[in-house]
């Protein structure tokens, strides 16, 4: 990796987080009471979260000049982790080590205050992308609902069932960085899926398996990229950048 982009990705991902913190003190006290921000917060601000989908969304949009806003990317991570939530209610399988981040908020909060925090994270999204556009010009706040209605996210995690095996396989990343880039992002779909088992590690406490899914999809990245391809490099650099704990 570039030695210089490895700190690039860090930057990038420290202003990210000092962005998505000052949303969540800004939340409307009336409509988000204290419980249901002290649960956002512990959802969105976890020292785990590598912040894997908005930096890979960045390295997408770069040739196009047209990056998406901070709200955006905040509505991006913000499905994200309501997707996590609600696959760690549905687990049924075994093998979920306790440190993971979604044990974590089991301990602290009840399951309807999860739920709860699970439905506020689909919902703020729209809210935050209200005004924003993709990178063809459509509404952004409708093509992330497209992403999580009947034709994605939510369906497929919904007929996946509560297996943890049937998890590795779905593609949220890559339904959400549609939403944003439109059928161009189907070149990026190797990094996205390594993105959501990135995630889905932390998230379940690096359950049996995962490991080697991860491996297999670096072994297509690093070894098929094309070298003159900017984008190719960046992604393969991204994803060594991630591979580390979050600094």
């Amino acid at each position: 990796m570039n030695p210089g982009a490895g700190e690039i990705f860090r930057q990038k991902r420290r202003e990210f987080d000092k962005i998505l913190t000052g949303l969540l003190e800004g939340l409307d006290r009336e409509h988000y009471p204290a419980p249901l921000r002290e649960a956002l917060f512990a959802a969105l601000m976890v020292d785990e979260a590598p912040r894997g989908l908005p930096l890979l969304l960045g390295v997408i949009s770069e040739p196009s000049g047209a990056q998406p806003s901070a709200r955006a990317l905040a509505a991006f991570e913000c499905c994200l982790r309501a997707y996590l939530l609600l696959a760690e209610i549905g687990h049924t399988g075994q093998g979920s080590a306790t440190g993971g981040v979604g044990k974590k908020l089991g301990e602290k909060f009840t399951p309807a205050q999860v739920l709860l925090t699970a439905d506020t994270l689909f919902t703020w999204p729209l809210e935050l992308a209200a005004a924003e556009c993709t990178l063809d010009g459509k509404p952004l706040s409708g093509e992330i609902a497209a992403a999580l209605g009947a034709g994605g996210v939510l369906a497929a995690l919904d007929r996946a069932g509560g297996s943890f095996d049937s998890l590795l396989g779905l593609e949220p990343v890559e339904f959400l960085c549609r939403a944003w880039a439109g059928q161009g992002a189907r070149v990026f779909r190797d990094a996205a899926h390594w993105v959501y088992l990135r995630e889905l590690s932390g998230w379940f406490g690096a359950p049996p398996g995962i490991d080697r899914a991860l491996g297999k999809l670096e072994e297509k990245i690093f070894f098929s990229r094309d070298a003159a391809d900017p984008r190719q490099v960046k992604v393969a650099e991204l994803i060594t950048f991630l591979k580390a704990p979050p600094s």
